[in-house]
């Protein structure tokens, strides 16, 4: 059968001499794999298209749902040429695509985790800020996951988090948090903990987001390094593992990101 789709290349592997292998994803049947014959010869002009990140239009051969499916034809869409010039913007579209391919099983489809990451990869190639759009996409994944955060009040007495407390206790599988009473009668004594004023700071940048604008708000540098650490330990329980780019994302969150990466390490 052969089949046209709009696909986002999220990670490719070298398959013999001349072959690679794709991991892409599309709106109408997920996250799929499919293998470029020849691809890697010296004059083959597909190289240039597919390069993970790119924005594609795609023909290929597709036998059976379980197989890999054969390209015939491939172009361009979009190349966001902005995300290659700046090692913060690079490294939050990869993680993106990591996390994004880390929440679907294959042939699994979501046009919403695929619009989520066109709009991501938008937005960090007309150069929004790296961190914001990584916020923002974390939420709405754990939230299309049916994991998204319950930020305004205490799951336990249903309060609003009180001005004289200062942290939040969150549970990852509860998909909410604790205030500091609740928490000090709960036998769960584990939980993520965050600043009461980090927390709502992000429900309200996540409300101005909703109208349009992810550069609005700017948050501090510890600010950046509690929520770092808020969706790192609540993805890893909903994912079940670490992502493999989550260490690089903390030092994004530090502003360290500069000259600390070599590219073939991502």
């Amino acid at each position: 059968m052969i089949l046209k789709q709009e696909a986002i290349i999220l990670r490719s592997v070298e398959y013999s001499d001349s072959s690679q292998i794709f991991t892409l994803l599309t709106p109408e049947y997920g996250k799929i794999g499919v293998m470029a014959k020849g691809l890697r010869k010296s004059k083959n002009h597909q190289q240039s298209i597919m390069e993970v990140l790119n924005y594609i239009d795609l023909v290929y051969y597709q036998k059976t749902q379980n197989q890999l499916g054969i390209v015939k034809e491939c172009s361009l869409k979009y190349y966001f040429p902005s995300l290659r010039d700046d090692w913060g913007r690079l490294l939050a579209a990869l993680y993106c695509a990591e996390l994004i391919r880390e929440c679907l099983e294959d042939n699994d489809p979501s046009p919403k985790l695929f619009q989520l990451l066109r709009f991501a990869l938008y937005k960090l190639g007309n150069l929004g800020n790296p961190q914001n759009v990584l916020f923002y996409v974390q939420t709405h994944a754990l939230n299309l996951l049916g994991f998204s955060p319950k930020l305004d009040q205490c799951m336990e007495c249903g309060q609003e988090w009180p001005a004289s407390h200062q942290m939040i206790y969150f549970l990852p599988k509860e998909c909410g948090g604790l205030c500091e009473s609740c928490h000090s009668q709960s036998h769960n004594k584990h939980g993520i903990t965050i600043q009461i004023p980090t927390m709502m700071k992000l429900a309200m940048f996540l409300q101005t987001a909703r109208q349009g604008s992810l550069d609005a708000m700017q948050f501090t540098t510890k600010e950046s390094q509690e929520l770092y650490h808020f969706f790192d330990q609540y993805l890893q329980v909903v994912l079940d593992k670490k992502l493999r780019l989550s260490p690089y994302i903390k030092q994004l969150c530090e502003q360290s990101i500069e000259g600390a990466i070599p590219l073939a390490k991502l």
